[in-house]
């Protein structure tokens, strides 16, 4: 899933859990939501493309390990500046970052790629992935206009808009 698709998929996730908050949502949570829904690749990626430490781009932030781990130490945090809303979205986002990848592969029946979820304990699948950062920019640069692509686009863009005016003129801080 490309980072707008799981943003429009973290925000929704995140509306769909906490249905007050469509009313009266706290800026900092929806953010919150937003920033957990791209933390996975936002860990894995640079350290599996860019650096090669880790040996998937669906690996160490991918796992349910790190996801207990992280959500619990946000959870400390967040109630230390009494931001527990922003504590409980956070996961919230998080979670639908790894729903999100595990779609196609449980719509293809591929439940071997799912291995991720429980690495290091499994090995994480392998993938066809860019070996560095020049590699992993040009697959950013030229993606491929699938109609599954450009119909993900769309989807982001429609939420996007939702979640701009809703962060505009239905949230506070």
């Amino acid at each position: 899933m490309w980072p707008w698709g799981h943003l429009a998929f973290g925000y929704v996730g995140y509306l769909l859990v906490r249905p007050w908050a469509i009313r009266r949502a706290d800026r900092v949570a929806v953010l919150a939501a937003l920033f957990g829904s791209l933390f996975p690749d936002l860990v894995d990626k640079p350290l599996a493309w860019g650096l090669a430490v880790l040996p998937s781009g669906r690996s160490l932030a991918h796992s349910v390990f790190a996801l207990i781990i992280v959500s619990a130490v946000v959870w400390v945090v967040a109630v230390e500046y009494d931001r527990r809303e922003a504590g409980i979205a956070f996961p919230i986002g998080y979670v639908t970052h790894l729903v999100g990848d595990g779609l196609v592969p449980i719509y293809e029946g591929s439940y071997g790629e799912l291995s991720y979820l429980l690495w290091p304990l499994l090995p994480a699948p392998a993938y066809d992935e860019p070996t560095g950062i020049l590699d992993a920019l040009a697959v950013f640069g030229n993606p491929e206009f699938s109609p599954m692509f450009l119909a993900e686009v769309a989807v982001a863009a429609g939420f996007g808009l939702l979640c701009a005016y809703h962060f505009v003129f239905r949230a506070e801080w």
